[in-house]
């Protein structure tokens, strides 16, 4: 080979080598573009998981408090049904004792009504003896 050919090969060998550097240089820049722009979504969506998170504790933390504000609520109705209950037996205790009065003197009252008319027929009787 000669001298010539030599040189052209290598000149051809040299502007390939700088062609693959300029190649190089681009996929390396594209590919740090893409892993950035890859990142930029990734940080996102984390982002998105974080508040996502948030919000979820949040709102679990808020049923915990409604949960327990309920429980509460139930305590005080179960306490004021219990008093309910008892005023509401007083009275039908009170109820029966009235009644049991009530009926004491309505017999008291039927048996003095009853009197009253034998001491009439009595008297009726005297009279007409008389």
């Amino acid at each position: 080979m000669d001298y010539a050919s030599l040189q052209s090969k290598m000149d051809t060998l040299v502007e390939r080598a700088l062609m693959l550097e300029i190649e190089k240089g681009l996929v390396s820049i594209f590919v740090n573009s893409h892993v950035n722009q890859l990142a930029e979504v990734v940080g996102k969506e984390i982002d998105g998981f974080s508040r996502e998170n948030v919000e979820k504790s949040e709102i679990e933390k808020s049923n915990s408090e409604k949960e327990s504000e309920i429980g509460d609520l139930n305590r005080q109705l179960e306490v004021e049904i219990d008093t309910e209950k008892l005023k509401v037996s007083r009275v039908c205790d009170e109820i029966d004792d009235i009644r049991v009065q009530l009926d004491a003197r309505i017999q008291e009252v039927d048996d003095l009504q009853l009197k009253v008319i034998q001491t009439d027929k009595k008297e009726a009787r005297r009279n007409l003896q008389n």
